[in-house]
């Protein structure tokens, strides 16, 4: 995703993005209408930094025995989530702003911490390139050594219109430069900007750190679906999904990005509360185990783990 979102920056540098995986199709016609309406027509900046779709399947098996369209998520976890500062990041059928992904907070807030040194440390990285005054060379230190790439991001920083000046054989040869495997070395690409590595879910990662950033996001559920995709076939491809997502969104507790750290983050409370239920997922599998075999454990021995109800005594 971060090589995608380089070579964009170079032949577009569109302000928005969206994120889809290769075995989803958009099925509504008007999604990107949707996803424009809350990014231009928000009341500040900083109410919408990504919109989020509901990632369905048309391929589930029936009765969805696997819990492959995740409808408690949809139905109750999501929405609630839009009351606070918005959906977590599903890492697909997914519009972002640009700005939020290359580590710049709403434009409410870039001017709250003059000197830098009250700045909450996730949006360090553009207080360092604005005091520089949004120099190529302090853009081309973090965003890697192309002069091309970093006169656009300078765009992005600035909120100015891109020109591309190149012609389309020298852009070619720019965006295979970017897309190289040693591009990113001692550059913030995965660190600080862009899609963040260092878990198996680099979605929810990502998401996290645009939240912690200032920005909401909104979760959207038109009434045509806007994107389908394929669920996993059988009970062991579930299982292997599960048990990479579990191990992902552990790895982000045990992270520096773990919800409980970082008072200078701006999210909210109940924010963070949410991303420790989800971080911690995996463990609630404990409680659902027992409670899962509680009943038939009682049916077999004759017991009852509730208290027995006993008649009152009639008096005359």
């Amino acid at each position: 995703m971060n090589v995608m979102a380089r070579v964009s920056g170079l032949m577009t540098n569109s302000p928005f993005i969206l994120n889809l995986d290769c075995d989803m199709f958009v099925k509504n016609s008007k999604v990107i209408q949707h996803a424009m309406c809350f990014f231009l027509d928000c009341k500040f900046e900083r109410d919408c930094g990504f919109v989020q779709f509901p990632q369905l399947f048309y391929r589930s098996i029936k009765d969805d025995p696997f819990g492959s369209q995740m409808k408690i998520f949809l139905s109750t976890l999501a929405r609630g989530m839009d009351g606070l500062q918005g959906a977590i990041y599903c890492g697909t059928g997914c519009f972002h702003r640009r700005k939020t992904l290359y580590g710049v907070p709403p434009a409410a807030d870039q001017y709250n911490n003059k000197d830098g040194r009250n700045f909450h440390n996730h949006a360090k990285v553009f207080h360092d390139l604005k005091t520089s005054s949004w120099s190529l060379e302090a853009l081309s230190n973090t965003f890697g050594p192309s002069s091309a790439l970093a006169a656009s991001v300078q765009t992005v920083m600035r909120d100015t219109q891109y020109i591309v000046h190149s012609s389309p054989s020298s852009a070619i040869d720019e965006a295979l430069n970017v897309a190289s495997c040693c591009y990113e070395t001692n550059t913030a690409w995965g660190k600080e900007v862009g899609w963040m590595y260092g878990s198996t879910v680099e979605d929810v990662m990502t998401g996290f750190k645009i939240h912690c950033l200032g920005w909401h996001s909104v979760f959207c559920i038109p009434e045509q679906p806007a994107f389908l995709g394929t669920a996993p076939g059988n009970g062991l491809d579930s299982l292997v999904q599960m048990r990479r997502w579990v191990t992902g969104l552990l790895e982000i507790f045990l992270s520096k990005l773990c919800p409980f750290l970082g008072i200078d983050r701006d999210i909210m409370v109940r924010q963070r509360m949410v991303y420790a239920y989800f971080t911690l997922w995996g463990f609630l599998s404990v409680a659902t185990f027992f409670y899962a075999i509680l009943p038939a454990l009682c049916l077999l021995s004759g017991k009852s783990f509730l208290p027995g109800v006993r008649p009152l005594n009639s008096t005359s």
